[in-house]
């Protein structure tokens, strides 16, 4: 949901308890052209939320797009990541495909892709809600645990995560062990500081 944040708005998603309470917030880091144009805030941080089903990690709308807001919820601890987007009209499968699922991949977590279906403030949006694993987990090595039939019509989608079997998966291909940390540390926050420098 748009919350006040400064002169702007902020986009921001609420993870909330079966008792009803605000477990934590996450806004969104990375803005397109569109949202920079109006007025939009990004946020500055990134949370892990402790959940009784494992640690989440948000990556809200653009910064699915963005490989280092996964890899930063990974190196957090996040076990699995949810992305709330909203993909104007016309869906495209290769579009998505590289926004998530690679993320996914690169990162042997879960991901859960929920999409805005229908109008909003003028604009239709569709998307294919998806509930990712990786590769080796699904049928037919996809990488695709469950994913909605259409991309204009609202569902309803579940699908089990197996955290034993995707420690199976860390275990027979450990990508953390590869994960150059000290570069990250080094490289990430310079480059971010660069960028807004420019």
């Amino acid at each position: 949901m748009l919350t006040p944040k400064g002169r702007g708005v902020s986009n921001t998603a609420h993870l909330i308890s079966p008792q009803g309470t605000i477990i934590g917030t996450q806004s969104q880091t990375h803005l397109n052209r569109d949202e920079r144009g109006s007025g939009f805030a990004r946020g500055e941080d990134l949370q892990i939320l402790a959940t009784p089903l494992g640690k989440l990690g948000f990556a809200i709308c653009e910064d699915a797009w963005y490989p280092e807001v996964a890899r930063i919820l990974a190196l957090k601890g996040a076990q699995i990541i949810i992305a709330p987007m909203a993909v104007p009209k016309p869906y495209s499968k290769w579009h998505q495909v590289r926004g998530m699922w690679q993320n996914i991949q690169q990162n042997q977590v879960f991901g859960i892709e929920s999409c805005l279906v229908g109008f909003l403030g003028g604009v239709e949006f569709e998307g294919r809600s998806t509930i990712y694993a990786t590769c080796e987990m699904t049928p037919g090595d996809t990488g695709v645990l469950a994913q909605v039939e259409a991309s204009h019509v609202q569902d309803i989608l579940t699908g089990d995560l197996d955290f034993v079997e995707i420690g199976k998966t860390i275990r027979r291909f450990n990508i953390f062990a590869q994960f150059n940390i000290a570069f990250y540390k080094q490289w990430f926050p310079h480059s971010y500081a660069e960028g807004q420098a420019n």
